[in-house]
């Protein structure tokens, strides 16, 4: 089951602007997650700062986007899996009727949605589908650039993984897929999903390019821990392709 998350949702795209906030002790415990004892001081001080105030934004978005990262990568056990995604799209939710523009809020409340959907039934997302595409919406229409462009990253995978009978459409999806590079050429996720949708088509000359482009990129800030295991999965795929895709050309 996790496994399948993680590959569903080629997560994810960490990289919130940091700032000196009350919140910096525990941001910086938060950009070394690979390190779990230093996930779990900014999970746990994310969460009393909500505690303290609660519909605070700035609490609730970064203790749903924590959440988010604790039923993908730290829980093992399908039912705290679904409980870290609950509390993060409830958090996020009321944080949301304190601030309804706030951007952040309307992200991580939709990724959550999605990710706790995943944990507990497919016909679940179905009914807050609508929900889920008005949020990551809002981002992308309000602040395209949100993590280099995850909103309409994840507006395309929705259109490219739903049957078109509930409402998934290719087209819209490779739109999408294109804005998502527009606004981060440089996020190595972008690349990878936009890849496999490719060559799911059967695009195999665009994929191929795809795929060079995602693999010749920079390597990100470590704190972008999604982004720099995405990278290097791309170096290793273009690395075993590269002349088979060259040959294309």
């Amino acid at each position: 089951m996790k496994a399948a998350l993680v590959l569903w949702i080629n997560v994810l795209f960490f990289n919130p602007v940091w700032a000196s906030t009350p919140f910096e002790r525990f941001d910086q415990a938060y950009r070394e997650r690979r390190d779990f004892k230093r996930f779990h001081v900014a999970l746990d001080g994310y969460r009393t700062k909500w505690r303290e105030n609660p519909g605070s934004a700035e609490a609730g978005w970064r203790n749903a986007m924590a959440c988010s990262f604790l039923g993908l990568r730290v829980e093992s056990e399908e039912d705290k899996i679904a409980l870290a995604f609950e509390e993060g799209k409830d958090v996020a939710l009321a944080a949301l009727a304190k601030d309804p523009q706030c951007v952040a809020c309307h992200f991580w409340r939709a990724i959550n949605q999605v990710l706790h959907a995943k944990t507990v039934g497919v016909l679940k997302m179905l009914f807050s589908l609508g929900e889920i595409r008005d949020h990551l919406r809002f981002v992308a229409d309000h602040a395209p650039d949100f993590h280099h462009g995850a909103a309409l990253r994840f507006l395309a995978l929705i259109d490219w993984k739903l049957p078109g009978i509930f409402g998934g459409d290719n087209d819209r999806a490779k739109n999408n897929f294109v804005m998502a590079l527009k606004y981060g050429p440089e996020e190595p996720l972008n690349y990878q999903v936009y890849f496999d949708f490719l060559k799911d088509e059967g695009d195999g000359e665009q994929a191929a390019e795809i795929l060079r482009r995602g693999a010749e990129l920079p390597m990100p800030e470590s704190e972008r821990v999604e982004s720099t295991d995405a990278l290097a999965a791309l170096k290793e795929l273009w690395a075993t392709r590269r002349v088979k895709y060259t040959q294309l050309n």
